[in-house]
This record gives C-alpha cells, structure tokens and sequence, in this order.
C-alpha cells in the first residue's frame, strides 16, 4: 500500500506542475534578460543560450534564471536583482552563471525562497560592496558555487536564512562570507582558501576545508588531486559513481551539472533520416520525469520515438508528439523500483529531412507544454528537481563547417583554437562551434587528442592541412 501511495504522488507531482509557469527563451524570444523579466509572471523561468549579456536585469516577483549549459557558457557582465516577495512557495532557481560584473552587487535576492547553485561568481575588484547580497528575509540554498577575487564576497542580513555548502571562497580582499544580525544561516563543507578573512558573524560552522582547491580557473573543473573531491556535505545527493558529493561547480569527473538532460547534436543532408538522442544525468535517485522539447523550422519532421533507457530503466514511457507544433513530450515513471543515480540515453527521436528543406540549424530546446508540463525530475520521494539543459541541433548542410580547425568560429586557425581544442579534449571545456565537428581536423569522425597534435604540426611546423569537411 505504501508502494502505491507513492507511485500516485510522484505521478501528481509530474502532472501538476506551477499552473500557467512558462519558458522564456533568451535570446531567441527576447533579446535581453530584462526584456523577458519585463513581460515573465509568477515562477516563470528564464532560460539563458549560451553568450555573454550585458544587462542589468530586475525583477520584482518571483523568477528564475538558469543557464542552458554549465559554466563558463553563459557570461553576465551585468547583475541580478530579485525581489520574489512574501510568501512564495516554489524556489527561485538561480543556475549556470558566471557573473564578471567588476563593481557593485553581481546577484542581489530578498524576500522568499531561492535555491543559488552552480554559478561563477567572478571579479578582479580589491575592495568593494558585497558581490552576493541577501539583505532580507530569504530562505532557501547556496551551494556548489564558486566565489572568487571579490572584496567582500557573499553577506546575509536580516531575517535571511541560507544552507551555504559546498561552495569554493577564495582570493576575497574582505570576508568571504559576511552574517550581519542574523542567526539563521549555516556554512558546511565549503572550501575557504587565501582569503582575507572567511567567515564574520554568526552561523552554524562545519565540515569546512581551509587549502588550495586545485580547480582549473578557466573550466573550474577540479583537478585529479583537489581535495574538493568527495568533500561535500554527506546529506547532499551522491555522485553518480555512488561517491560523495564534491564542493564546487563542475565536478571532478564527466558529471559537469548536476542534473543535467542533454540532446546530441548532428548533421543532415535533404532525404536524410536522422536520430538525436536525449540523455540524462542525475545526480539522486529517480521516481519521474517530464522531458518536453521543441523543434520548430520548416522541412524536418519527427516520425518516431524511440526508448533507450540503457542504465536508466522507468516501468512506465510515454510520449506525444504533435508535428504541427514542432514538440514532443517525453515522460518516465518509476513504478517497482525507483531509478538508481546514473547516466545514460533515454530515447532516440527520429527526424526526416524533405527534399525541400532550406539550409538550417534547427534547435531541439526545452519548452513548456500547457497545461502543466515543464522540463522536470521528481525523486524518490516526489520532491522536485529541476535539471540543467543541453540543447541539440539539426544541421540541414549544405556545409555546416567552412573551416575545419576554427573552433572558435572567427575566420582563422591560430593558437586560440589550439587552446579551445585542448580545452575540450580533455578539460571538458565547451565544444567547438558551430558544431563539435569542427574540431575533427583529421576526419576520422571524432574529436580526439590527436585532433589537438595535428593543428599543432599545422599552425607551428607547416603540417597538412586540416581536411575540408565539405569537400
């Protein structure tokens, strides 16, 4: 009986979802983080393309701001303020940034309940206001960031009350971590290291590490000898390897966001069938999901659904596909056993290309679907868990890449590229655009170190040419 009571929660809590909460693309559908702000309701998200943003964006009402890939993807040289107001009851989700506004306040919140993880918080400023400010009333989570070359780092005031953990504080010319008149916040199992001073004011104080965290400063993986790996709060969800949790916002190993669905990228050509595959990480075991995407442009259509699910099996699989709307809907429920921590595909979608297609890229992103149906995993015991996202692209060529080795995209090949490359080989850095292909410089049909030594020979020691991938 318990069983079955379970079962009918975690199917509630993927049906119900926020009533009317929708996706607003930047910069798709709008073209600023302000603009979509300016027209975003109550518990709306804000879904950011990688790219960098300049804006100084406000809200007062509760919002999120996620990033569609992790750090350092999606940069804001502007700030964030939220004001969510009284009484919220779901989180602001504030996911994927890295902030490099130089002076004053990067991310300011009040009032209300806001879960902050997986972010950059990045200055060269000496000495300067707060760059994280929770002036009043905020509940909820900062975890997994990472603060660095701030003057004074992140202040809670007021009757805010934040679980700071597993968060990297280093090279603050202040405090890293400030609590004025305020007794409800907890710091656990971060990393504090070559700051002026860490932690001033009150709070509950364990589990916390005082050395070098060894992070890559460009990636902000963790290198193979950090002792930020396996060192985060034991209460916070294993790895999927069943480890510890890490302190930090990439973790040590190919888990980079936390949760995280991704779609695969590929090429077509007019007649083409093609499949992209949807994939998911997560980090806690599973009782659900809601994976719902869309795929608007002209000449593609999605014929078919394919469940994968090896190493992330659900009892129950549905999906709904309306090729008029250019979406599909994905949805998984764990009925005997829930879905173990992990990685792997969950579907293959099958697109067709007509003989009457233009040259395209056409997105599969993240959508939301009325009533109620948002990108969404519900764990074992039907709480919410909101995953990063990954967006795929259909490339319809003609020639998708006009020069293979500019990974950058910028017209030429130089040591830029080479560094990219390296990057992305073998840092987990972002990959190289417009598509990963660019990077095959040998076309052996991957992306691989050998890749890196042949643009080497060819910028420095007069090698071969990089091949032409559209000969």
């Amino acid at each position: 009986m318990l069983r079955v009571a379970a079962v009918l929660i975690v199917g509630l809590a993927i049906a119900a979802g926020q009533a009317g909460a929708t996706v607003l693309l930047v910069p798709e559908d709008h073209a600023t983080i302000q603009s979509a702000m300016d027209v975003a309701d109550a518990y709306d998200t804000i879904s950011i393309a990688p790219g960098v943003y300049l804006d100084n964006a406000s809200s007062h009402g509760p919002v999120s701001v996620i990033a569609r890939e992790p750090v350092p993807a999606t940069v804001l040289w502007g700030g964030l303020f939220i004001d969510a107001g009284f009484g919220t009851a779901h989180p602001c989700r504030i996911s994927g940034l890295h902030f490099r506004r130089k002076v004053d306040v990067q991310l300011q919140c009040q009032n209300g309940l806001f879960h902050v993880t997986h972010n950059v918080f990045d200055s060269t400023i000496t000495l300067g206001p707060a760059i994280l400010y929770f002036p009043n009333g905020v509940q909820g989570i900062f975890e997994n960031n990472v603060v660095r070359h701030m003057g004074w780092g992140l202040i809670a005031s007021g009757s805010t009350s934040l679980q700071v953990r597993n968060n990297i504080f280093r090279d603050c010319k202040g405090s890293a971590v400030t609590t004025e008149s305020n007794l409800g916040c907890t710091f656990s199992y971060n990393c504090f290291f070559n700051n002026v001073q860490n932690i001033r004011g009150d709070g509950l104080n364990e589990g916390n590490i005082f050395e070098d965290p060894l992070m890559d400063g460009t990636t902000f993986q963790l290198e193979a000898e950090s002792p930020c790996i396996d060192a985060g709060d034991p209460a916070s969800p294993l790895d999927p390897d069943g480890s510890r949790a890490d302190i930090g916002t990439v973790q040590f190993g190919p888990y980079l966001f936390g949760n995280l669905v991704s779609v695969d990228s590929a090429l077509a050509e007019l007649l083409d069938t093609v499949v992209l595959r949807v994939s998911l990480a997560n980090h806690a075991p599973l009782g659900g999901a809601t994976i719902p995407l869309s795929y608007a442009n002209t000449g593609v259509s999605l014929i078919s659904v394919t469940h994968v699910e090896r190493g992330l099996s659900f009892d129950l699989r549905t999906d709904l596909i309306d090729d008029v709307a250019k979406t599909v809907l994905l949805g998984y429920v764990a009925l005997d056993s829930i879905v173990p921590a992990g990685e792997g595909p969950l579907a293959e979608l099958t697109f067709v290309v007509t003989g009457a297609a233009p040259e395209q890229v056409i997105r599969v992103d993240s959508t939301n679907l009325p009533p109620s149906n948002r990108l969404l995993l519900v764990d074992a015991l039907a709480r919410e868990i909101h995953p990063g996202f990954k967006a795929g692209t259909l490339v319809v060529d003609h020639c998708p890449v006009e020069l293979t080795g500019d990974v950058q995209l910028d017209g030429e090949r130089t040591l830029v590229d080479i560094v990219y490359l390296v990057n992305y080989v073998l840092r987990g850095g972002p990959s190289p655009l417009p598509l990963p292909q660019a990077g095959d410089v040998d076309c052996s049909g991957a992306v691989l170190t050998s890749d890196i030594v042949y643009l080497v020979n060819y910028i420095f020691k007069l090698g071969p040419e990089p091949c032409d991938m559209c000969p």
